[in-house]
Parts: structure tokens; sequence; C-alpha cells
């Protein structure tokens, strides 16, 4: 047990440890590409993102199928690409920026549920919309998409459908709406 007054300062050495760990991160991911011949994103895996107009924010095993869509969605003249999170604590917040400088709109593609959070929807759109939100390249609209939950297969088809609201999004110039719950709108 602590007194009260160790409190602050215990919290303060613990946000600095997480801070501390991004360059630490970036260290150990260069050492394991030199020993294993496997080179791997320090913090965010960049697909197709170079001329994207639209992008996805994603983390974990939905990412395989979302590449196909992506490839889909370009043959159909939809420049989309994606920003796969490899962590999300500490989160990457300048490599997020930096993937997405170019963007104009982003969806966050949500497996966890933060029920009474601001966006009434998942808890990584958070962190990617404060994110975007003092980047200093720029600053895209960015909706998210609560998808996969349970573990739920996410088929390329909903990808399209999410791809489709982005596109609006850019359109209209302002997201319809902070979340979406994917299979049960039109």
């Amino acid at each position: 047990q602590i007194h009260p007054s160790q409190g602050p300062p215990l919290q303060l050495e613990r946000a600095r440890a997480m801070e501390q760990a991004m360059p630490i991160i970036r260290q150990r991911t260069d050492e394991f590409a030199e020993v294993f011949g496997r080179r791997y994103a320090h913090f965010v895996e960049e697909y197709m993102l170079e001329d994207a107009d639209i992008a996805f924010v994603i983390s974990g095993g939905h990412s395989v199928t979302l590449r196909a869509a992506i490839q889909k969605m370009r043959a159909q003249g939809i420049k989309a690409g994606m920003a796969r999170l490899m962590w999300i604590r500490p989160f990457p917040t300048e490599d997020l920026q930096k993937a997405l400088r170019h963007v104009k709109a982003v969806g966050v593609v949500e497996t966890n549920l933060g029920l009474g959070g601001a966006s009434y929807g998942g808890i990584l759109s958070l962190d990617a919309t404060t994110a975007m939100y003092h980047s200093p390249y720029n600053r895209p609209l960015v909706t998210s998409f609560m998808a996969g939950l349970g573990g739920e297969t996410v088929p390329i088809a909903e990808f399209e459908w999410m791809g489709g609201k982005l596109a609006q999004a850019v359109d209209d110039g302002a997201v319809e709406k902070a979340t979406h719950w994917v299979g049960f709108e039109d």
C-alpha cells in the first residue's frame, strides 16, 4: 500500500516508462530482423497508402481480408489503403500520423466495444481520432466501423461497404456519424 502523496509521482513514472518503450520497441524490431531475416514494421504496417484517398486503420488478422478488399476497391477506381497497427500500447501516434499524412478519410475497424465512450462504438477510434486531430500533416475525416466482434469473419463485401462510406464522406466533406455497425445498417 502506498501513501496518497506517492500516487501522482508513481503514475508519472509509469507514463514515462510507456514513452520510453517506443525506442526500445524500434530497436528490438530491428534486432529481430537482423537475427531472423524477416523485417516487420515498428508500429504501423502500411499497405497501398502512397496515393490513397481513404484508409482503414486496423489491428489483427482481419487485415489479411482487408488487403484483398483494397485490391478489389482499387480495381473499381477507389484509392484505398491500410494502416495496420502492430501495437496499440504504447499507441504509435507519430507513426500513424505519418502513415496517413495524405488521406482524406479514415475508417477505424473496431473489434472491441467501448460502451459509453465518445463515439458510442469501439475503443481504438478514440486513440486514432486523437492522433489525427493533432497531426502535423493533415486532419482527415475519421469514422469507425464495428465489425468482427467476437471473432466473427469480416467478408470482403463488408470492407467494400465501409469503403463506400469513406468515399461518401470524402464527397460530402463530413462523416455520416462517428460509428457504423457493419452488417446492421444499409
